[in-house]
């Protein structure tokens, strides 16, 4: 990618990206159900005396009918929550999953690839992860789907510091990488090499968790770091506290667009749970939208989740997240949708680049059952 183009990566986010100064205040959690008290128990009535009927007793009170009790269902995120899991939080904290009967409960994974694979093995119930490592996943035999998609386009990237002279593909070759162990960028990197003509066997790779990726950059021990796109603010301030210009190979724009992150499910629950996912998955949807027209409060709903990040800096993430979700497809059909043809497109992107352990078919690794149609997002 050329400098010119960089500049342009910059002037675009930054403009797109501008946050307004005031937050919508913390939504309140959710409480949890509990139990009414038990309706006390009639008094014994009073002995009649000698002679004399019994008086009429009265007939209990009926107890109130208990509270509903909210299921725990378990959300696995692709990596340490960041600006962007803001999207899947305001369900939880607006109460789109408590009107669906749902607690749902958050932990993190160590990238796509990780949460494919505790998915497959049903550790948790829904899992965010990219399409490309569900594929990768389902050939290794792996019995799970992508149900609801959320990163339209592909926000796949190496980040890097302009220093570092790494402005193509080509440029990664003799240069140390850090990555988590199932980043979806490594995962294709494959892919990418093969499409941009580059030898991957020729860059070292060092990993290490989410949050020492940049550390990691700005200290010289690598050279770059797999990051979704969504990470650009966080790389862009952490290059300016030492006067450097950070730099991006964004995989979209060098010939590897395709579905990226969405809703990966277990093949059990979509068969014995059908009701209970297609409950999850309007909830999802319609938590996704509020949080669409109401991006400053759901970015006070992510620091809830992580307290260390910028306010600033993670709002700057959301907006990214929003602009790679509000597509012309989401436009016409809905948060969550999915087109067969892009499917289509992105399993043919894996499967001609990547060497699968066996041939896939796309009926294995997608569904359009499950996720709600037009929930549109208001302009």
């Amino acid at each position: 990618m050329a400098d010119h183009d960089l500049r342009r990566l910059n002037r675009r986010t930054f403009l797109r990206v501008a946050v307004g100064a005031g937050l919508g205040v913390t939504s309140a959690s959710l409480l949890a159900a509990c139990a009414p008290a038990a309706a006390p128990s009639p008094a014994a009535p009073a002995k009649p005396e000698p002679g004399t009927k019994p008086a009429a007793t009265t007939a209990p009170a009926q107890q109130a009918p208990a509270q509903k009790q909210l299921r725990e269902l378990q959300f696995l995120l692709d990596v340490t929550p960041y600006g962007k899991h803001a999207l899947y939080y305001a369900p939880q904290e607006h109460g789109e999953f408590r009107k669906a009967g749902i607690n749902m409960k958050f932990a993190s994974a160590q990238g796509s690839a990780d949460t494919a694979r505790k998915i497959g093995a049903r550790a948790a119930d829904f899992g965010l992860a990219d399409t490309g490592a569900l594929i990768i996943a389902r050939a290794e035999g792996a019995m799970i789907k992508q149900t609801f998609m959320t990163h339209y386009r592909n926000l796949m990237s190496i980040m890097s510091l302009k220093k570092y002279g790494i402005a193509k593909p080509k440029d990664l070759e003799g240069k140390t990488i850090a990555a988590v162990a199932g980043d979806a960028g490594r995962n294709l990197l494959p892919a990418f090499a093969k499409i941009n003509n580059f030898d991957q066997n020729k860059m070292n790779i060092i990993t290490t968790d989410f949050p020492s990726k940049l550390p990691a950059v700005l200290a010289g021990r690598a050279q770059g770091s797999y990051e979704f796109y969504t990470s650009w603010p966080t790389y862009v301030r952490g290059a300016r506290k030492q006067n450097e210009e950070a730099t991006v190979l964004l995989y979209a724009e060098w010939g590897l667009d395709m579905y990226n992150n969405g809703i990966v499910v277990h093949e059990d629950l979509l068969k014995n749970e059908t009701s209970m996912v297609k409950e999850v998955l309007q909830a999802l949807g319609e938590g996704i939208v509020w949080a669409a027209q109401n991006p400053d409060e759901a970015n006070t709903m992510t620091l809830k989740y992580n307290p260390a990040l910028d306010k600033e800096t993670s709002r700057e993430e959301l907006q990214i997240a929003l602009d790679f979700l509000l597509v012309d497809e989401v436009k016409k059909n809905g948060v969550g949708t999915m087109s067969k043809d892009k499917m289509q497109q992105t399993l043919d992107l894996v499967q001609d680049n990547f060497e699968l352990k066996r041939k896939v078919a796309l009926d294995e690794i997608w569904t359009a059952e499950f996720a709600p149609k037009g929930l549109v997002p208001r302009a």
